[in-house]
């Protein structure tokens, strides 16, 4: 018999142990959808918005979580933003749609749109969302959101060397070499010793030296210190942060903030020193990674945010995420299905003729 339960507190004993029976079990499909990582989310971006966490139990025990936040506008979203770039709901190996529709209902009952970002295109989370939102009362649109860029491991590291271009890899190895004669440059990982704290502020003063800076996206122009210092404190707790940076003479001069968590790597941020321009060292620095990756048996290295050249020079695929957005199926959802799906690509493409 399906229960489903609908939590508005994330430090809720029975949420918080629900959340991390399915993590243990593997129902949660990234760290962006861990109660970890939701709780420091929330905390940042959504501080005044009450959760809709719904938990669906099968005989006392959870088989599956929607990590859902109100906005002010009315509109219930997935936590996902720049920073946490997927929306997934957790969903053990069982039959959810039940629990999916449920979910929905309770949603469409109170008049609720939903609006879910970066959703992988060929997860569970939309699979069951399009089977069950029309029985429901929803009308469905879903648009364009990003393609990333994964590194999938299925063999040893000369295996994968193997399936670059020979001339891919003499660039690889000569920007490796280039930088390897860096007067004091070594190359450091986050060990026992390691003050994360002190490190984050090494992070937030690399930033500050790239174009990053410039541009107003680095952690110190988007006033996100705080965060990341929550963020890189509770994933250390968990032993999820995997951080490689460069350092020449004990000060950082490029680094990735990487992340392992069920069994592959998160490449979540990388930035240099504009100093070291010059070295290239966003090559070595994802050799460095993606051979840890390797090293530690895990099965792929996820590039996340969108394509570039180099990361396809890594990546052995790309995964496609989509936004969906659910519109009660009365008269003004109606409408605003009819605006988003009709009237805004025919004015897109008029405004592009002009």
């Amino acid at each position: 018999m399906l229960e489903v339960r609908e939590f508005t507190d994330l430090t809720d004993g029975d949420l918080t142990s629900a959340w991390d029976t399915l993590e243990a079990s593997g129902a949660c499909p990234n760290p962006f959808s861990s109660r970890v990582w939701v709780g420091v989310w929330a905390r940042e971006f959504a501080p005044d918005s009450t959760p809709a966490v719904f938990v669906g139990y099968e005989d006392g025990a959870p088989v599956a979580l929607a990590p859902l936040l109100p906005r002010p506008d009315g509109l219930v979203e997935l936590p996902t933003n720049f920073l946490s770039l997927r929306g997934e709901f957790l969903l053990a190996d069982a039959d959810t749609g039940p629990f999916v529709e449920e979910v929905l209902r309770r949603l469409r009952g109170d008049g609720r749109e939903l609006g879910l970002r970066s959703v992988p295109a060929d997860s569970r989370t939309r699979a069951e969302l399009l089977g069950r939102s029309r029985a429901v009362g929803y009308l469905v649109n879903e648009s364009e959101s990003r393609t990333s860029p994964y590194l999938e491991i299925a063999g040893s590291w000369d295996d994968y060397v193997a399936t670059r271009t020979t001339k891919r890899v003499a660039r690889w190895r000569k920007r490796i070499r280039k930088i390897e004669k860096i007067e004091g440059m070594t190359v450091r990982r986050l060990d026992e010793s390691s003050d994360v704290d002190a490190l984050v502020d090494e992070f937030i003063d690399v930033e500050a030296r790239s174009w990053k800076e410039r541009h107003g996206t680095s952690i110190q122009g988007r006033g996100l210190e705080a965060f990341y210092h929550d963020l890189c404190r509770a994933l250390a707790e968990q032993g999820w942060l995997a951080p490689v940076w460069l350092e020449r003479d004990g000060r950082m001069f490029a680094f990735v903030l990487a992340i392992v968590y069920g069994g592959a790597m998160y490449g979540l941020k990388t930035s240099f020193d504009e100093k070291y321009k010059e070295f290239s060292p966003g090559t070595p620095l994802f050799y460095y990674a993606v051979t840890d990756a390797f090293e530690r048996g895990l099965s792929k290295v996820d590039f996340l945010g969108e394509p570039s050249r180099w990361k396809s020079e890594w990546a052995t695929g790309h995964r496609e995420h989509l936004n969906i957005h659910l519109y009660p199926s009365d008269v003004a959802g109606a409408m605003k299905h009819v605006r988003d799906t009709r009237v805004k690509p025919i004015a897109k493409k008029l405004l592009r003729r002009e």
